[in-house]
């Protein structure tokens, strides 16, 4: 029989029968026949291209790399993907190719564990204490470079922390920096509990998916909001490997909001803020985001979606006035044909040349104010 490789217990011990079930809320390592420590590339391969189907293959994982798997309650997931796969079928597909599936039935216990940590797999679990109770957060660190580098935060849109914004963490994190990204919603649930529960691939899906994900913006209001912030700058100046100094955030949709206010209540430590497809940059109201720029001495970088009524040109204009008012070094554009949400490649809005466009002008960001 081929060895189906399986503990709930922790990494590395190897199980030789198979089993019956994948732990929900879990995270794993799935290693393809014949996988070792000298095998070519450290973390996951390669794109899983399948669908939400409880029918998939061994044809779909076994010649395609090692892969970071994570579950919900709807099965387990690949995080470079929106493929699916039900309880039953990882087991079955670890038997059917002698593949290795080794997995762990929390997120806190990747961090303790550490067995991915080492291989560079991914961003990594962490818990942070936050104004009204614990957050769950993902921490991403350069594959390669070593010794201190600046600190940057991620704000998630409003679909939370899934694989996506963890392949955008880790991709941040190789430009030679360590990435935050915190769960905002932490007053609403884990990580796994708000994780989206359809294939936000079609329109239907998104859709679907923000009826259970707009509330919760709502719900996140400013006061709340500026609560937190000092805990997530806190919490990245505590971890290892993150250099003293000025620090940067990003943020996408709802995110770019919290990424403006990090920059004008943090101004002592915020040096560069990102703001991508976001909403309510510049409204009438008094909070308004734009409205404390003044505070800040960050430089900025708006990447706005075209068309997007969340962000219409009088607030673009708006927000520019603000920025050049405030006599702040800062780029405030409108990319031409990219929907609201064109970063996120897991929905059915993903604009792969606006987004390639947004991570060159982040990292130009950056580096030129952190590292320069």
């Amino acid at each position: 029989m081929s060895r189906a490789v399986i503990t709930e217990a922790g990494y590395g011990d190897y199980f030789t029968s198979p089993v019956k079930s994948f732990p929900a809320n879990g995270c794993g390592l799935f290693e393809p026949p014949g996988w070792g420590a000298d095998s070519e590339g450290a973390g996951p391969s390669g794109h899983l291209t399948s669908s939400s189907r409880p029918d998939v293959g061994p044809e779909h994982l076994s010649s395609r790399g090692r892969h970071l798997i994570t579950t919900t309650g709807h099965g387990a997931r690949a995080p470079s993907s929106s493929a699916r796969f039900t309880a039953p079928v990882l087991p079955e597909l670890c038997v059917a190719t002698g593949a290795r599936l080794r997995i762990s039935t929390s997120w806190r216990d990747r961090d303790r564990t550490s067995l991915l940590s080492s291989d560079n797999v991914g961003p990594m679990p962490i818990e942070i204490p936050a104004a009204e109770g614990t957050a769950e957060a993902l921490v991403a660190r350069p594959s390669t470079t070593t010794g201190p580098v600046p600190g940057v935060i991620l704000y998630m849109d409003a679909f939370g922390l899934r694989p996506r914004i963890q392949e955008m963490a880790q991709r941040i994190a190789d430009w030679g920096y360590v990435v935050l990204a915190p769960n905002v919603f932490y007053r609403d649930g884990s990580i796994a509990e708000l994780a989206p529960a359809v294939d936000m691939s079609t329109q239907e899906g998104r859709e679907a998916a923000g009826k259970a994900a707009f509330p919760r913006v709502g719900r996140l209001t400013p006061d709340k909001a500026l609560a937190d912030i000092n805990a997530w700058v806190s919490a990245l100046a505590g971890l290892d490997g993150v250099a003293p100094g000025p620090i940067g955030t990003t943020g996408y949709c709802m995110g770019a909001r919290l990424a403006v206010r990090s920059a004008t209540s943090r101004p002592d430590v915020v040096a560069a803020c990102g703001g991508f497809h976001g909403g309510g940059l510049a409204t009438d109201e008094p909070d308004s985001p734009h409205v404390k720029l003044g505070n800040a001495r960050a430089r900025f970088v708006f990447g706005h979606a075209d068309h997007d009524r969340s962000m219409a040109p009088d607030a673009v204009a708006r927000l520019g006035e603000a920025l050049q008012t405030a006599g702040l070094e800062a780029t405030n554009e409108i990319y031409a044909g990219a929907p609201h949400g064109y970063t996120m490649a897991d929905t059915s809005v993903f604009n792969p040349e606006a987004t390639e466009r947004h991570f060159q002008e982040l990292r130009a960001l950056l580096d030129a104010t952190l590292k320069g």
